[in-house]
């Protein structure tokens, strides 16, 4: 019990590292690349959303990946765990540090209730802009979008509308 609070706590500092770490560069550069985080628990999105997202953003590469708490049998390869996070916050799965060091243009995080190691991910991901649809994770988001239900569609319209403003569309 007490490794797991210094465990937690390590994970705590090394996020806040992260997000120190970052220095955010204004670009108007259009998207041509997008990384997808989605708590698996709380939403349901289909391979096929994630297809028209990355048509309706228009972007060449797109990355998935998929968080819940508790990993089961039939999970596949996207789909990581807690128990991918070591002390220190180290990833320790190959398509987790895939993840986290490839440089996207964007990236999208959808959780109701980020627990530390989706925020540690995200905070310690290579992304130029990130968004996200949660207020605990504002810290580190360049763009919240709260919309307070689990509506993947509206979340979509929404984006793209920002980002058009934003003149990365």
């Amino acid at each position: 019990m007490i490794l797991k609070g210094l465990k937690t706590k390590s994970i705590q500092k090394a996020t806040k590292k992260s997000i120190l770490d970052r220095t955010l560069v204004p670009t108007s550069e259009k998207i041509n690349s997008v990384g997808v985080m989605v708590s698996k628990d709380d939403f349901k999105v289909l391979e096929t959303e994630i297809t028209d997202l990355k048509k309706m953003l228009n972007c060449k590469h797109l990355q998935y990946i998929s968080y819940t708490q508790k990993l089961k049998k039939e999970d596949v390869a996207d789909v990581i765990s807690p128990k991918y996070f070591g002390w220190k916050g180290i990833l320790k799965h190959e398509n987790l540090k895939s993840f986290a060091n490839t440089e996207v243009d964007v990236l999208i995080a959808l959780t109701k209730q980020p627990d530390l190691c989706f925020e540690h991910l995200f905070a310690k991901s290579n992304a130029k802009f990130k968004v996200t649809n949660h207020e605990k994770l504002e810290v580190i988001a360049d763009l919240t979008i709260n919309l307070g239900d689990e509506n993947f569609k509206t979340f979509k319209d929404e984006l793209t509308k920002y980002l058009t403003i934003l003149n990365k569309l």
